[in-house]
Formats: structure tokens, sequence, C-alpha cells
């Protein structure tokens, strides 16, 4: 399964009503983190092959099985139920800066939280915008978004955000640099605690 990522910064006109109104109900629809259905419990196995995939999301599965002394079925057919529970997915990921989008920023708003389910729809529907959260605190949504310079993110303000109803305020926070940047979660297997455990006994 590979799913690419609209272009960052293209410029479309109005989102289209349908996309909208679809975004709008799964937003409505969207389980909070840690809630929902029940999490895939993972074993010693699984937490080895996300730690290899992590590290090169194209190594094939008999090379897998190759490096953990497994059956390649047995590791095929675990990577399949990773995708199927959805605990993985491969994506191409780009590179905002790399391709001459410099201007990377973090922003927060405050909204009528009536209007909250509303306003996260139109702003999953921007291209700009890759990453979109509600969240407690300061603000009630934040959400990160990348430009090809500062001209381009004023009129993203003014034009796009200004344009959500239910907007009351907006904080916006610039990048200077990204020391780290990685998407993948790798969880601690059993094998790599034990590892661990006997580092600390000879240290």
């Amino acid at each position: 399964m590979v799913r690419l990522t609209p272009a960052y910064g293209a410029r479309t006109g109005n989102p289209d009503p349908r996309l909208l109104r679809q975004r709008r109900a799964q937003a409505m629809q969207r389980p909070s983190p840690g809630r929902g259905r029940e999490a895939m419990k993972l074993t010693n196995l699984d937490g080895r092959i996300i730690k290899l995939l992590s590290e090169d999301s194209r190594m094939p599965a008999l090379r897998i099985a190759e490096l953990l002394g497994e059956p390649e079925s047995t590791v095929r057919g675990r990577i399949n139920r990773l995708v199927e529970a959805k605990v993985i997915e491969f994506v191409a990921q780009t590179n905002p800066i790399e391709m001459g989008f410099s201007t990377w920023v973090m922003i927060g708003l405050k909204v009528v939280l009536a209007d909250l389910s509303t306003i996260v729809a139109e702003l999953e529907a921007l291209d700009e915008v890759y990453f979109v959260a509600m969240t407690t605190g300061g603000y009630d949504v934040m959400f990160n978004a990348v430009f090809e310079n500062n001209t381009e993110l004023h009129r993203f303000i003014v034009e796009k955000l200004g344009a959500i109803d239910g907007i009351r305020e907006t904080n916006t926070f610039h990048y200077l640099a990204v020391p780290k940047r990685k998407i993948a979660f790798l969880p601690i297997s059993d094998h790599d605690k034990a590892t661990e455990r006997k580092r600390g006994t000879q240290a």
C-alpha cells in the first residue's frame, strides 16, 4: 500500500464542496487517539520487523526473514497483518525544504467550539496543510503547513484562513531548524528490553 500526499504549496481554488462535506463527516466520526477500536497486540517479531522496515521501507520480506532467522511466509504474513490493522503504512515522504518550500510553520487556532469539526475539515482540504490536530491547552486546533516564502504564508493567512468561519484567533510559529523529523514510532520489543538489561548488567 503506497499513499502519496498532495503536492505541498499547490494553488487551488476553493475546496470541492462534496470533498468538504465528506471530510466534515469523517472529522465528526473520527475517534480520539487512544480510543476507538482495540489496538493490535504486537509480538516480539512484529517489533523487530517494524524496526527493520523503519530503516529501509523497501526491504524485501525475504531479506527481513534472513536477518531475523524466520520463514519468509511468516514474515510476509506478519507484514500483511500489520498493514491491515493500520499499524504500519508505506508512504512516500517528501522533504518540503528540498522542494523549495523554505517557510515551514505551525499555526495555533482558537475557534468557536461549535464550528470545530467544520474548521478541521476545511483545513484538511488545503494543500499547504500536512498535519492537523484538535488539542487541549491554549489552542483548540494546531496544524503544520509549508510555503515557498513569507508572501505565500501571508496570502494563506489572509485569504484562506480568513475565509473560514469560526476562527477567533491565530498564532503562527516559524520553524527555524528541524533537527529531527521522523514519523516512525518504534515499539520496544522484548528482545530489545532483554538486550538493554544485559548491557546494564555488564556496565
